[in-house]
C-alpha cells in the first residue's frame, strides 16, 4: 500500500532537514492508511469493538535527507503476523531514491473497563494481512 505527503516547514528542523521522528509519525499514518485500505479502519475498530493497535516497537534506518517540499511516498506492508503483534515495515520514497526504512510492530489489544488487555488477532485479519502480501 502507498500513502503520500508532501514535507511540511514543521517537519523540519533548524538545519531544513526532516526531524528524525516526523518519520515515526508519517510510519504511523502510512499504517492506518494501510489498515482503512484493507477494511479495518482504526477508528472503527476501536468504536466498535474497542480495538486499538497500539505500537510496541519501532525501527527506523535513514538513508537519504528529506526537505521542505519534497514530495514522498511511504510503501507500507505487514510483513510478520504472531499471535498477538503483527509487523508494518515502510519504505520512504522520494522519486527513485529511497531514503528511509523501518517497521512498527503492533498489538492487537481489546480495551475494557479493566483497561487493556493483548487479544488474539482474528483469523479474517490474518488472512486480510496474507492477501494483501503473499509472501508471509
Amino acid at each position: 500500500m502507498m500513502w503520500k505527503t508532501v514535507v511540511r516547514w514543521g517537519e523540519t528542523d533548524a538545519a531544513g532537514f526532516v526531524f528524525y521522528p516526523t518519520y515515526f509519525g508519517w510510519f504511523d499514518e502510512a499504517t492506518h492508511y494501510y489498515l482503512t485500505a484493507l477494511g479495518l479502519s482504526s477508528v472503527d475498530l476501536f468504536s466498535r469493538d474497542r480495538i486499538g493497535v497500539p505500537i510496541f516497537e519501532a525501527k527506523a534506518v535513514f538513508r537519504a535527507a528529506l526537505h521542505f517540499g519534497d514530495s514522498i511516498r511511504v510503501s507500507s506492508a505487514v510483513d510478520a503476523i504472531e499471535r498477538k503483534t503483527f509487523r508494518v515495515a515502510h519504505q520512504v520514497w522520494r522519486g527513485e531514491t529511497l531514503v528511509a526504512e523501518g517497521y512498527e510492530v503492533r498489538g492487537w489489544v481489546q480495551f475494557g473497563p479493566e483497561g487493556a488487555k493483548a487479544g488474539t488477532i482474528p483469523e479474517y485479519v490474518r488472512d486480510l494481512f496474507q492477501r494483501s502480501n503473499p509472501t508471509l
